[in-house]
């Protein structure tokens, strides 16, 4: 079904203009979105760069087709501007489930403070025996995190890579270059025998994060060979080993719900619950009904299923990291709050609760709102609609017409609509002033 979906849409574009239930095929648009750029009269006006950056992204669309009424121009800059609203609408939704919390000042601030008096030990020691402090809301992730079952085990087995608490505030990608490696409840001999055991049921990690060469990619040869004796020697193997594996996980989740009902019974505040279960209501509900609405209209299915979700990241490379544009990569459609968690034994980044919820909102709201309508534009965009003038697709009219600096800037404005481009100035500082008017 949801491949009949996929196939069914490849080439209909939904909700081109402001009518949000419109089809179309993207061929024609396609074509007539080329006829028009290669008639603009405007391409010399633009092609200065400082005009050109300058340039509002609806009078970029509109001089593609020298301000033609109702051009295909402008009912795609339509659909990306219907996107951008929707996008700071579900933003202004999400704030909204923690507006109570929010209201109480004093409440929010002590989550952060670095006080010493008011840091918790909640019984985690680093790797040279000594108790580990952190702030309220660091606990609160941590608690968090105990609730997600696959959370929970790569705290229990790959333990925590947590950042200099003082430093956090100031400056949280610094605050991780000398992190504290707090490892895992079962403790190190027990960790390094669940890495042992998963490396060996699913082989070395390559360069690109895939793993080759384990017992299970064995497993499957010898089946695809009918080798019925090898298949039952390494399902014999396989089986003792996942034995031995579960059993490691099971002691480590014993020891996480301890610790989960000691945090509840003696550290969490009344404000504390609250605060989590605002969190849970939008993680739960909010977050998932317009995930779902989206992937839905993309995919034909409900993508968003996991339960209890709460954000982790197991590398400091993230801090630092930029999306493809989608163009090049729909990066977009490659966000972790739907999918299943790999059984890694990787340390988590330990974060503060309400950093997390405000990146996970930006987000949520960014995919919502911009995926389905980029992988819209994409379709036409990319799409191959023959000779017209020699120039068989959109980018390769906008290069030719507006030279590669009018190329450059569409790229640009999509990948600062994707997320793509930070740490520079990006044309989301002025589009709260052009986009979604």
């Amino acid at each position: 079904k949801a491949f009949d979906h996929v196939l069914k849409n490849a080439r209909t574009v939904h909700g081109l203009g402001t009518d949000v239930d419109s089809e179309r095929n993207a061929y024609a648009i396609g074509k007539d979105w080329i006829k028009e750029i290669m008639a603009s009269k405007e391409a010399n006006q633009i092609l200065n760069t400082y005009t050109l950056q300058m340039l509002r992204p609806q009078e970029f669309f509109e001089r593609l087709a020298s301000y033609k009424k109702n051009s295909t121009s402008k009912q795609i800059f339509d659909m990306l501007n219907r996107a951008s609203r929707k996008m700071a609408q579900i933003e202004m939704e999400s704030d909204m489930i923690f507006a109570d919390i929010m209201k109480d000042t004093k409440y929010i601030e002590s989550l952060s403070s670095t006080k010493d008096k008011e840091l918790i030990d909640i019984g985690l020691k680093d790797e040279n025996g000594n108790p580990f402090l952190m702030t309220r809301g660091m606990m609160l992730s941590y608690y968090m995190h105990t609730l997600n079952e696959d959370n929970a085990r790569h705290v229990a087995i790959g333990g925590l890579s947590a950042p200099d608490v003082k430093q956090y505030y100031k400056n949280k990608a610094n605050s991780f270059n000398n992190d504290t490696r707090i490892p895992g409840l079962v403790g190190a001999e027990l960790a390094a025998q669940y890495a042992k055991i998963h490396d060996i049921l699913e082989g070395a990690e390559n360069e690109d994060g895939t793993r080759s060469g384990g017992l299970n990619e064995e497993l499957q040869d010898a089946m695809d060979r009918n080798n019925s004796e090898r298949v039952e020697e390494l399902l014999k193997q396989r089986k003792q080993l996942w034995a031995e594996r579960d059993e490691i996980i099971a002691r480590g989740m014993r020891m996480i719900d301890e610790q989960r009902k000691t945090i509840e019974e003696k550290l969490l505040s009344e404000k504390d619950k609250a605060f989590i279960k605002a969190a849970q209501n939008y993680f739960e509900n909010y977050s998932k009904k317009v995930l779902n609405e989206a992937t839905m209209r993309m995919y034909g299915f409900e993508k968003a299923r996991v339960e209890n979700y709460f954000p982790i990241h197991v590398s400091s490379d993230f801090l630092n990291a930029a999306f493809d544009s989608i163009t090049k990569d729909a990066s977009l459609e490659n966000q972790g709050f739907m999918k299943d968690r790999v059984a890694s034994s990787k340390p988590i980044l330990l974060e503060d609760f309400a950093e997390v919820i405000n990146a996970q909102i930006g987000k949520t709201a960014r995919y919502a709102a911009m995926a389905p309508a980029l992988r819209e534009f994409s379709k036409i965009y990319n799409v191959n609609v023959g000779g017209v003038e020699a120039v068989n697709s959109v980018s390769r009219a906008i290069g030719k017409k507006f030279k590669e600096s009018g190329k450059k800037y569409l790229e640009n404005l999509l990948a600062d609509l994707n997320g793509a481009r930070t740490g520079e100035y990006t044309f989301l500082d002025r589009i709260r002033g052009n986009f979604a008017q």
